[in-house]
């Protein structure tokens, strides 16, 4: 088994406990949640979905993160 290191971050009381739930409701701890994004972000050489700053659809558009 591969050695493992700690990962500490901060984030939003609100929105872990809204992925934990959802995580809960899939079955997956956050720790296994966490590790499945990291090993999208290395099999895809970057973030597994697309970010840009504008959608085009300006009615649409999703409310930034506060």
């Amino acid at each position: 088994m591969a050695a493992t290191k700690n990962l500490n971050l901060r984030v939003d009381a609100e929105l872990k406990a809204q992925a934990e739930h959802i995580f809960s409701e899939l079955g997956l701890p956050t720790s296994t949640a966490i590790t499945m994004f990291l090993k999208s972000v290395v099999r895809c050489g970057g973030l597994p979905f697309e970010t840009r700053l504008h959608t085009g659809l300006k009615e649409n558009a999703a409310k930034p993160f506060r």
